[in-house]
């Protein structure tokens, strides 16, 4: 089965680094990070510990988008930030693998 691509990996990253500003000032905080499903994730039956079902159900979507960056990302944790235009919380990743990217080509 395919695993991200280090360039796919790279740019999901990036996005996840400083959400956009989508939700008004009054709303709960919580991390807005992106759902990140791989072959294996889509293809693995219902009680796979592969299939998404069975990260974290009682957390609704964003203990999935936690999970999925967690697991397919290699994110560590989250840590709270702010800027001009808000708080957030920026995610923690694991250092690239050399060896996982030559594996992959």
């Amino acid at each position: 089965m395919r695993e991200l691509r280090e360039d796919e990996t790279c740019a999901l990253r990036d996005f996840a680094q400083r959400p956009p500003r989508t939700l008004p000032e009054d709303s709960a905080i919580e991390p807005v990070l992106p759902i990140v499903l791989t072959e294996r994730n889509l293809s693995a039956t219902r009680f796979d510990q592969h299939h998404p079902s069975s990260w974290s159900p009682a957390d609704g979507v964003v203990g999935l988008a936690r999970e999925s960056c967690q697991r397919n990302l290699g994110m560590t944790g989250l840590e709270p930030a702010q800027d001009d235009e808000g708080f957030y919380f920026r995610p923690q990743w694991q250092p690239p693998n050399p060896a996982a990217a030559s594996d992959r080509r």
